[in-house]
């Protein structure tokens, strides 16, 4: 978003204001049902994704009054799950069972002016407000009371990558200068590998191996 005035005024006012919502859900699963299979592999996966806003506000000269303001608001949620239901039953006959979550994100959010600041001889205001809102579940879980039977490796692993990049610049001149400037960043990314209460059965021959990492 651009917002801009130019020319000479007794007052001169540009305002930016740039909002972007993304909310991604990818689900893989084994419901509550009875399967025999030689080997299960489940995978859940949001690929690395780029989610940028910005939002530039500029004011040009003015006698009394110059005002230049930018607003940028950034909301990215992902649900990324690999499971297996509740009360499920899987025979898999010597072979074994892959559980896979894997989530990586890049955001970035920008408040800005324009390469001049915001002017005026009386009072100059240069406002930047820039926030970034994620929140990221990333899971791989066996249900509660499920049954694995004549299974050979259990492997659950949930992966998330989460960056964050939250900026926010101004400025004025004038007499008076006003130059308010906020950047905040609010992140929350739970990510967890799980067997759940109750197993009926678990029988394995193999490897059990639970991985849950987060980073960013």
């Amino acid at each position: 978003a651009d917002g801009s005035q130019t020319g000479e005024a007794s007052e001169g006012v540009g305002i930016a204001v740039a909002i972007a919502v993304a909310d991604l859900d990818s689900t893989a699963y084994v419901g509550n049902a009875s399967l025999a299979a030689t080997g299960v592999t489940v995978s859940a996966l949001v690929p690395e994704s780029t989610f940028t806003v910005s939002a530039t506000s500029g004011a040009g000269d003015a006698e009394d009054v110059a005002v230049a303001g930018s607003l940028a608001l950034h909301v990215v949620l992902t649900d990324v799950n690999a499971s297996v239901a509740d009360g499920a039953t899987l025979d898999l006959n010597g072979g074994s069972l892959v559980l896979t979550a894997d989530s990586r994100t890049d955001v970035s959010t920008s408040a800005l002016p324009k390469a001049a600041a915001s002017s005026g001889e009386g009072t100059g205001v240069g406002a930047s407000v820039a926030l970034t809102i994620t929140d990221h579940d990333t899971h791989a879980k066996v249900g509660n009371n499920a049954a694995l039977g004549d299974a050979d490796d259990l492997t659950l692993s949930a992966t998330s990558d989460h960056k964050a990049l939250t900026k926010a610049k101004n400025g004025a001149a004038g007499d008076t200068a006003v130059t308010p400037v906020v950047a905040i960043t609010t992140a929350n990314s739970p990510t967890s590998a799980t067997i759940g209460t109750g197993m009926v059965a678990l029988d394995l021959d193999g490897d059990l191996s639970l991985k849950a990492s987060h980073s960013g």
